[in-house]
């Protein structure tokens, strides 16, 4: 029996007119996260992934000319070992695209745009209840870190922002 011919795979940065796509699919990750309630608009896309100062940069994988997924990410810096590289904010493939090896074509395709711009690292955290996250991350051969993420929003950024704090004298 022969084979079925899939469409081709593509992966290219995102233009300002993904907006509208890539916000279904942030959406659509945060749903799988729990967070049903993402907020990722067309118009936040575009104001921070293509406007005057972007936050981040996006790869758009499609199959067939019809988006299949997305990486997002940052430029980084580690002090320590003092090298330049990229944190990887988010991973996402859409479902009809999962176990086709677009999650890897789009990490493949971000390590090249470190090594392009002469990063040393790839960055990024996982929630440690995603079993099937860290099982791809580990294939790829990535190592867990001992990192414990903290995060500081709503009320209580609110909160340390409005404080005005004043040295004490060490007794």
């Amino acid at each position: 029996m022969a084979r079925k011919s899939l469409p081709p795979l593509t992966i290219r940065a995102a233009r300002k007119g993904d907006a509208p796509a890539l916000a279904r699919m942030m959406n659509r990750l945060r749903a799988h996260h729990g967070n049903p309630r993402g907020r990722a608009t067309a118009a936040a896309v575009r104001r921070d992934g293509f406007g005057a100062k972007r936050c981040y940069e996006v790869l758009i994988a499609e199959i067939g000319g019809m988006p299949a997924g997305y990486i997002l990410f940052h430029d980084a810096y580690d002090p320590t070992e003092a090298e330049r590289g990229f944190y990887m904010g988010d991973l996402h493939v859409e479902a009809p695209a999962r176990r086709r090896k677009v999650g890897r074509a789009l990490m493949a395709a971000l390590a090249r745009e470190a090594k392009r711009r002469k990063h040393d690292f790839l960055w990024w955290i996982s929630n440690g209840w995603n079993d099937a996250a860290r099982a791809f991350y580990a294939g790829l051969g990535a190592e867990d870190e001992p990192v414990v993420a903290h995060a500081l929003s709503g009320k209580a950024l609110d909160a340390l922002a409005a404080e005005t704090v004043r040295p004490t004298s060490v007794a």
